[in-house]
């Protein structure tokens, strides 16, 4: 039951990401997101990847490195318009 409430929380947060990707790619507009913010929830990320992988929590891991993805796909975008 334990894993099923991780996995489930990995899947809302992963895709709760989808939105502002697909956004960011379609519009090529990042002018209303913080690059400050995108840094530190990059770090975070990466630290609880990190700390899934210490506790060695797949569900910590997996949802840390696809979210990890989202961000540094929407720097990409802020970086490259």
């Amino acid at each position: 039951m334990i894993d099923f409430v991780g996995y489930l929380a990995s899947f809302l947060t992963v895709i709760s990401f989808i939105p502002q990707v697909v956004k960011s790619w379609r519009t090529r507009k990042t002018e209303g997101l913080s690059l400050s913010t995108g840094i530190l929830l990059s770090a975070g990320s990466i630290t609880w990847a990190i700390y899934g992988v210490l506790l060695d929590s797949g569900p910590m891991i997996i949802t840390n490195i696809i979210v990890f993805g989202w961000i540094l796909s929407i720097l990409a975008v802020k970086f490259l318009r």
